[in-house]
């Protein structure tokens, strides 16, 4: 799953790129990220870069709860287990 949401987040960064590069390459005056998202997307872009920053979201977030889950588990499978700090002092 999380696999296959990175494979395409990769798809749409290379695809994000192509544009950018172009006007870049093509237009020396661009000085801020407005002029540069002026001059390299039309409004249904801005909208896709929308969608795939809410794609990345999700793919941070996923991950996040794996992390959360595996802890819990960990703790719970060394909830019983006891050490003795005060063992090398006696």
């Amino acid at each position: 799953m999380v696999g296959t949401l990175l494979f395409i987040d990769d798809l749409l960064s290379f695809y994000n790129g192509i544009p950018l590069r172009y006007c870049l390459d093509n237009e020396s005056d661009l000085k801020t990220y407005p002029d540069i998202s002026q001059a390299a997307s039309d409004t249904s872009r801005r909208i896709f870069v929308s969608v795939k920053g809410c794609l990345s979201l999700i793919i941070i977030l996923y991950i996040i709860l794996l992390v959360i889950l595996f802890g819990y588990e960990c703790f719970r499978c060394f909830i019983n287990h006891k050490t003795n700090l005060n063992s090398a002092n006696e």
